[in-house]
């Protein structure tokens, strides 16, 4: 991994113990424990692999504690869990209010932890010398230290924990038992000792443009995760994008076969000038530093107006460049400029974009990306000139920090797409956080065969939409976009294209109904769909059309 700190432990047990409420107590969770299963790690894995086949999902919640423990035992005994104030059901409100600081959260989690610690007294069960390892800022979560099956039990069981995850554990689909390959804790702010919560940054870095010299540097990626290094410059098909003028000028730009392919029409742009006055935040991986196209002035020039926005923030790592390249390629497909220079045009060339380094990669495996992704969502929420959250970014398991605040962002009246899953192993079933009805699912298929999903893109009964996006018989012949740096063009694919492409279309017929709500124009996505009853059971709604969904 790209980004490391040291295990950080910033409350002690005795600190936690020592601010105890004297009179508040809980009352006491469960005497005995039955008989646990706990199988090995391939047996876990294999057992994982078959319910996520059967169900579609996989959530701790709804699994048996000797999983669970075996998860734990399989990565350092880390549990994440969230908690709640005694004698109160957590609200959205709550969580979108959320501070760590505050008197009342301060007591829960003394209360939570005094409860355990004498439990552990009780039943002759060793304090580890770091039982509280982390204790998240923004979120009613934090990471203890649980080595001990009779002790997750009353933990999992405890009135003031909410959930209980094993968030350092991830499932190989290609059979064998696979841990997250880093026990460390990757937060990046830790609560301090004094109680007060530092902030995760999301203000952009004070960085200069690039220059003319760095746009045209090759730049290495990190090629070693899902989703990294894929788009290299390429000579594009002149079969794959038309050439168009770039509005000012005497230069033209390219716009991609798969944007005529969604009714992106020339009517459609004009209407919704190319998604002008819309803001869409991007959690990805952050853009290039070497892109100048996603970057002033470039970013404003040509037919795209002068006056849009592009900033770029953090919420994991040290700064906000992608190393990965994933989030690069999405940026680009959402909103490049549409230029002098012969470049790939964005589906929304005139939209405000947010752009969010909040993983390394397109894969949520470790604790602090469940974290950094999550705020990134919270921060979006919050944003108001923010109405579209694309989320190209998965996991097999749901992850309940990103869940509330997908939440949040609903519940402020955001639209959030999100992609179904893209990999290798080609399952089927839709990846978290696409599964969640608040959000839209999105995924990729193929020319000519309308039931054939594209190249390792997932699809089932809770995608949404699709879009057709890779030739058939001709793999490599699938989205154009810019390359992550200079000038140049790609080909990029998967279910995480779609839904930037998508994110890019849902700006730009908000722009031209500007007035309208979320669910006005999600229904008017789907009014122009081949499923107006979301009958195909591998995608839904199926096949969108902009031009469709503006009139």
């Amino acid at each position: 991994m790209n980004f490391r700190t040291k295990l950080t432990v910033v409350l002690s047990t005795s600190m936690l113990l020592f601010a105890a409420c004297e009179n508040q107590q809980t009352e006491e969770v469960r005497p005995t424990l039955p008989q646990l299963q706990i199988p090995n790690a391939s047996q876990l894995n294999a057992t994982l692999l078959q319910r996520f086949a059967d169900q579609g999902s996989l959530n701790w919640q709804d699994m048996e504690d000797g999983l669970l423990y075996s998860a734990l035992k399989e990565s350092n005994y880390i549990l994440s869990i969230g908690y709640k104030q005694a004698n109160q059901e957590f609200t959205i409100d709550q969580a979108a209010n959320f501070r760590a600081g505050d008197e009342a959260w301060t007591q829960a989690r003394t209360l939570l932890l005094s409860d355990i610690t004498d439990f552990m007294g009780k039943n002759g069960i060793e304090l580890p010398e770091q039982l509280v390892l982390n204790v998240s800022p923004q979120f009613a979560n934090m990471e203890l230290y649980i080595s001990n099956p009779l002790l997750l039990n009353y933990v999992r069981n405890h009135p003031l924990v909410r959930y209980a995850e094993a968030n350092f554990y991830e499932v190989d689909f290609n059979g064998e038992a696979k841990v997250a390959d880093s026990y460390v804790i990757e937060e990046p702010c830790l609560i301090g000792i004094d109680g007060e919560p530092c902030d995760f940054d999301t203000d952009p870095d004070p960085i200069s443009p690039p220059s003319s010299s760095n746009c045209y540097t090759p730049i290495h990626l990190d090629d070693g995760g899902l989703g990294c290094g894929w788009a290299f410059p390429e000579e594009l098909d002149s079969r794959d994008y038309t050439v168009i003028p770039s509005g000012t000028g005497t230069g033209h730009a390219k716009k991609s076969w798969v944007l005529d392919n969604i009714g992106m029409t020339s009517y459609a742009w004009s209407r919704g000038n190319a998604g002008a006055g819309i803001g869409v935040a991007l959690i990805d991986t952050g853009i290039s530093p070497n892109q100048c196209n996603l970057a002033y002035p470039k970013f404003n020039s040509g037919g795209s107006i002068s006056t849009r926005i592009i900033e770029k923030k953090k919420t994991y790592g040290n700064n906000v460049a992608d190393a990965c390249g994933h989030g690069t390629e999405m940026a680009a497909l959402i909103a490049a400029p549409r230029t002098e220079s012969g470049t790939v045009t964005g589906a929304a060339y005139n939209c405000n974009l947010y752009s969010y380094k909040a993983n390394e990669d397109a894969y949520i495996n470790v604790s602090s990306q469940v974290n950094a992704i999550a705020a990134a969502i919270k921060d979006a929420a919050n944003n108001s000139d923010v109405r579209i959250i694309s989320i190209s970014q998965g996991s097999a398991f749901d992850k309940s920090a990103i869940k509330e605040a997908i939440e949040i962002a609903y519940s402020k009246g955001k639209l959030i797409v999100c992609a179904a899953g893209t990999s290798f192993a080609r399952v089927n079933g839709v990846a978290f956080p696409a599964r969640m009805w608040q959000t839209i699912s999105v995924t990729g298929r193929e020319t000519g065969d309308t039931n054939k999903a594209c190249d390792r893109c997932h699809y089932g009964l809770k995608v949404d939409f699709s879009v057709v996006m890779q030739r058939r018989l001709a793999d490599g012949r699938t989205a154009p976009c810019i390359a992550e740096w200079g000038d140049n063009n790609s080909y990029v694919s998967g279910s995480s294209s779609a839904t930037a492409i998508t994110a890019g279309a849902l700006a730009v017929i908000w722009a031209a109904h500007p007035y309208e709500t979320a669910q006005q124009i999600r229904q008017r996505l789907i009014r122009s769909a081949e499923n107006q009853d979301h009958s195909d059971p591998k995608f839904g709604y199926g096949n969108y059309n902009v031009h469709v969904a503006i009139l």
